[in-house]
């Protein structure tokens, strides 16, 4: 495919979305496509990486990778949240892994400590290992800072030292969910796992609606209109709307005090771009993150989320298993599918196809991503070699 042709591929993804058609495959094959992404996107805009309730003690702290890029968020003796690059200052070694509690970070390679704040504490060793090398300040040589803030109990990351604050980011969000106190919400689960599939494949497959009636077909109550509206919102996500709930049948629990009628009786799924599926619902919450690993191989995480006083109830645990269940039997199905899709994109035959209705928030996604990508130089060229 010439430059010209590619032009016109992403040109045909920002027609209005009666008109548009699906990114072409490079986008989700071309090792150049995805460094831009990391670079354009994921090192410049705020990422969800956890939620504050995985932070409960000083001490507690959890890992993450973001594209080639480790991170450690970690909370002080002084109750302060903070993230780190998870990479030691001598020799480059990760820091910490996964998940857990300490009074103090040590490199499994040559022992550097760290402190809760990032700060070097010592650099053990026989006859004081770095007394000789000049200038070298241990004041210096903490771990280096990453930009951490929250909202609504949720925890975001950004490598961009000019990029403006969380709430400034989010635009009218905060102000849309702010009858669901989501910072009160409290995390009863969380699970991770990989998927051999570009990052935004599983994304678009978690923000559209027109996979329910054929992938979970078997999951959706005969009295369900499966309507979704979009709403108008101001920011970096696609809010949508239905009337009908979508958590699994038979909660014992009533609203939350304080929703309007509207929000009584439905669901706010959402996409918060670029890597967050968020679903609200009248007691309960659900966010689905989307990390980038590599061009064809993402990790996913599902967090649920509960006010304090539904978890409290002697209900919530049968209540609770059952839609723990119910989501990993649809999530399982998202999960088959998603490598099928990837191992498509990557045939020579495939050719964009077009948008149904039922798939605008993709279509917003799919032209957010454009625009990050192409947004320091419009108009670069996309490798011609790559579909």
């Amino acid at each position: 495919m010439n430059v010209r042709d590619v032009q016109q591929a992403l040109e045909a993804t920002r027609a209005p979305l009666n008109r548009a058609s699906n990114l072409p495959a490079f986008c989700y094959t071309s090792p150049e496509w995805y460094a831009r992404e990391i670079e354009q996107i994921f090192r410049k805009e705020w990422i969800y990486v956890g939620h504050r309730g995985q932070l409960a003690r000083a001490g507690d702290y959890f890992t993450a990778q973001i594209g080639d890029e480790p991170i450690l968020i970690v909370r002080g003796e002084d109750g302060q949240t903070r993230a780190f690059s998870n990479v030691c200052r001598h020799r480059a070694s990760l820091v910490a892994a996964g998940e857990g509690q300490c009074r103090a970070f040590v490199c499994p390679y040559h022992r550097w400590t760290y402190g809760l704040c990032g700060e070097l504490l010592g650099t053990p060793g026989r006859r004081d290992p770095m007394n000789e090398a000049e200038g070298f300040d241990p004041a210096q040589n903490g771990l280096l800072r990453v930009g951490l803030e929250t909202w609504g109990g949720f925890l975001f990351v950004n490598f961009d030292e000019a990029a403006p604050p969380l709430l400034s980011w989010l635009g009218d969000l905060p102000l849309k969910l702010g009858n669901y106190k989501l910072e009160e919400m409290v995390v009863t689960r969380r699970v991770s796992w990989s998927v051999d599939c570009n990052w935004k494949v599983f994304m678009e497959n978690s923000i559209e609606e027109y996979h329910v009636e054929t992938l979970h077909r078997k999951h959706l109550p005969r009295d369900n209109p499966n309507l979704v509206v979009v709403e108008e919102s101001r920011g970096p996500f696609a809010l949508r709307f239905t009337p009908a709930s979508i958590t699994a049948k038979g909660s014992p629990f009533p609203p939350m005090p304080g929703l309007s009628e509207k929000e009584r009786t439905g669901t706010y799924p959402l996409a918060l771009f670029p890597n967050t599926n968020l679903i609200v619902g009248n007691h309960f919450a659900k966010v689905l993150q989307h990390l980038p690993n590599a061009v064809e191989r993402c990790t996913m995480t599902l967090s649920f989320l509960f006010p304090p006083e539904v978890v409290s109830q002697p209900e919530f645990a049968a209540y609770s298993d059952q839609s723990y269940r119910y989501t990993d039997e649809l999530l399982a199905e998202d999960t088959s599918i998603s490598p099928q899709v990837q191992q498509g994109l990557r045939s020579r035959l495939r050719r964009p196809g077009r948008f149904s209705k039922q798939e605008g928030a993709v279509h917003a996604f799919q032209n957010y991503v454009l625009g990050r990508v192409l947004a320091a130089d419009e108009g670069r060229p996309t490798p011609a070699e790559n579909r």
